[in-house]
C-alpha cells in the first residue's frame, strides 16, 4: 500500500478510520443507525423527515460525532436490536434513547390504541394475541361494538378453513382410489368397429 494512501486509511481526519467502521464495503448496521437518526431528522429529502426533523426532533449536539454516538450506545447494542426513544416526542440523545426488539418498538407508536383491562395494559394487538387470535381480533371486536369487556374474554372463533394445497400434507384430502375405467373399455357414445 502507497504511503498515501496509507495515511488517508489512517489519518485522524478519517472518522471512520478513527472508530472502524468504514463506509466502503457493507455498512455495519450499527453505523447505519445513526446514519438513518441523521438522515430522518436533519434532511428534508428524507422520507422519514416529516416524522422527525419536521416535527422538531433532533439529535444531540454529542450525537452529530459518530465516535461519541458509538461511546454511549455501542456497549449496549447486539445485533437485531433497534434505537428506541423512551418519549417518542423526545430527541435523540442518551438519555432518552435505548436498544429494544422490533416487536417492542413497534409499541412506542402515538398511533397505538392502549386498553387497560382488569389492571393489565397492553395494546389491542397484544390483546389479540393474549387470547389466541389474528392480530386484529380486538380491533374488529370493538369495531362492531362489544365491551371491551366481552371482546377481551371470549375466546376467538375457530373456523375449519379449506388447507391451501401443499402447505401440510396431514389434512390434504387423501388420493381417490376408486376404480377408473380404462380409456380403451366401451363408453356409451363410442361405437365399435
Amino acid at each position: 500500500m502507497s504511503a498515501e494512501r496509507k495515511s488517508w486509511n489512517q489519518g485522524t481526519d478519517n472518522h471512520n478510520w478513527r472508530h472502524g467502521f468504514a463506509p466502503s464495503g457493507p455498512q455495519h448496521p450499527f453505523y447505519v443507525t445513526w446514519l438513518g437518526i441523521l438522515a430522518r431528522c436533519k434532511n428534508p429529502k428524507s422520507t422519514s423527515y416529516p416524522w422527525y426533523g419536521a416535527k422538531g426532533i433532533k439529535v444531540c449536539e454529542r450525537w452529530k460525532k459518530f465516535v461519541n454516538f458509538h461511546a454511549d450506545m455501542f456497549g449496549l447494542w447486539r445485533p437485531g436490536l433497534e434505537i428506541d426513544r423512551i418519549e417518542s416526542s423526545g430527541d435523540y440523545c442518551p438519555e432518552n434513547c435505548r436498544w429494544v426488539t422490533h416487536h417492542q418498538q413497534t409499541r412506542n407508536h402515538r398511533r397505538n390504541h392502549w386498553i387497560e383491562f382488569n389492571g393489565e395494559r397492553n395494546t389491542i394487538t397484544d390483546w389479540s394475541k393474549k387470547i389466541g387470535g389474528a392480530h386484529s381480533l380486538i380491533r374488529h371486536r370493538l369495531r362492531l361494538g362489544w365491551t371491551i369487556e366481552r371482546a377481551l374474554t371470549t375466546p376467538p372463533a375457530r373456523t375449519h378453513r379449506k388447507p391451501k394445497c401443499g402447505k401440510n400434507e396431514k389434512t390434504a384430502a387423501p388420493a381417490d382410489t376408486r376404480p377408473r375405467p380404462s380409456l380403451e373399455s366401451s363408453h356409451p357414445l363410442q361405437t365399435r368397429n
